[in-house]
C-alpha cells in the first residue's frame, strides 16, 4: 500500500478578543463628572486686552492691503483707458495732417481759382517785396 501523504490543515483567522460591555450600575459622581467636563468646555475664552490689540492691528493691516490693492487696480484701468483715448486723438491727428496736405496743395489752388473765374495776375515792375523792415523817412526825429 501506499502511504498518503498528510494534507496541511487550513489557516485559521485570528479573531479579536470580545469587547467588555459597561457596567449598567453607574454611581451620581461618574455621571457628573461629563457634564462638568462638557460645561467648561462650552465656555467661551476671553481675549486678553494684547490679544485684542493685535487682532485689531491685523484687521487693519488686511484692510490696507485690500485697499491699496483696489487703489492699483482702479489706475491701472485709468491707464489702460488714457492709453486707448490717446491712440485714437493720435490716428485722428494723423488724419487731420493729410486732409491738410491735401487740401493746401498748389495744384488743387490753382484749379478752383480758375473754376471760380480768378486769374494770376503779372507783377508789374514796381510791385516787388521788401523784407527788410520798413523805416519812416523821419527817424532822425524820433531819435532826440
Amino acid at each position: 500500500m501506499s502511504a498518503a501523504a498528510p494534507v496541511p490543515a487550513p489557516a485559521r483567522r485570528r479573531q479579536a478578543p470580545p469587547r467588555p460591555k459597561p457596567s449598567p450600575k453607574r454611581t451620581a459622581a461618574a455621571k457628573a463628572k461629563p457634564a462638568a467636563r462638557r460645561a467648561s468646555a462650552v465656555r467661551p475664552r476671553r481675549l486678553s486686552a494684547g490679544g485684542l490689540v493685535w487682532l485689531l492691528v491685523l484687521a487693519t493691516l488686511l484692510g490696507g492691503l485690500v485697499f491699496l490693492n483696489v487703489a492699483a487696480l482702479r489706475a491701472s484701468m485709468d491707464v489702460s483707458r488714457l492709453s486707448a483715448s490717446a491712440q485714437a486723438v493720435q490716428q485722428s491727428n494723423r488724419g487731420l495732417t493729410a486732409q491738410i496736405a491735401t487740401l493746401a496743395a498748389p495744384y488743387r489752388i490753382d484749379r478752383l481759382a480758375r473754376r471760380l473765374g480768378m486769374v494770376q495776375q503779372s507783377p508789374r515792375p514796381g510791385d516787388d517785396l521788401s523784407l527788410r523792415p520798413h523805416r519812416p523817412r523821419t527817424a532822425r526825429a524820433f531819435k532826440r
